[in-house]
């Protein structure tokens, strides 16, 4: 029973060292990345006008298929 109990705890050493210092510097580097591209893809040159062309106008709707006018009067 002690030796797996002590199999057991040199796993769980070996276990958070190996994924703790891997995944610590994956993380970071995803994160580094992550920060690098959020800036450069805000920064726009200073003085300069850029126009989107992404928005679209939508045509006005044909009035003859949006039915009859109807005149409400208010009752007191």
């Amino acid at each position: 029973m002690f030796k797996f109990l002590l199999y057991l705890f040199l796993f769980y050493i070996l276990f958070r060292f190996i994924f703790g210092t891997l995944l610590k510097g994956v993380f970071k580097a995803k994160v580094i990345n992550i920060n690098h591209n959020h800036y450069h893809q805000n920064e726009k040159p200073e003085g300069k006008i850029v126009i989107d062309p992404k928005t679209v106008k939508n045509p006005k709707p044909d009035d003859k298929n949006l039915g009859e006018y109807v005149e409400y009067e208010e009752i007191k």
